[in-house]
C-alpha cells in the first residue's frame, strides 16, 4: 500500500511540476500573429468627385433661392404698392 501511495505522490508531483513548467514557457513559446498591413494606392485629388460636389452645392443653392422666391407673396407686394399710390 505504501508503494502505491508513493507512486501516486510522485505522479502528482510530476504533474504539478510539468504544469508549472508549461505555464512558465507558455507566453514565450507561443508566437503572436504577424500584423495585418493594408496598402492603399491613391492617385491624389479626384477632380471628378470635386465636380460632383460642386454641382450638388450649386443645385442646393438654386433650390434655396427658388424656395425664397416662391415664398414671397406677390399679393402682399401689390397691396403695398397700391397703398403707396403706385399702379401695378
Amino acid at each position: 500500500m505504501r508503494t502505491i501511495g508513493t507512486a501516486l505522490a510522485l505522479l502528482t508531483a510530476a504533474a504539478v511540476v510539468s504544469g508549472v513548467a508549461a505555464a512558465g514557457n507558455g507566453p514565450a513559446a507561443t508566437r503572436s500573429p504577424d500584423p495585418l498591413i493594408i496598402r492603399v494606392q491613391d492617385g491624389g485629388f479626384r477632380w471628378g468627385d470635386a465636380a460632383i460636389g460642386a454641382a450638388a452645392g450649386f443645385g442646393a443653392s438654386l433650390v434655396v433661392v427658388g424656395g425664397l422666391a416662391v415664398k414671397r407673396d406677390p399679393m402682399n407686394a401689390r397691396a403695398q404698392s397700391y397703398e403707396k399710390g403706385e399702379k401695378s
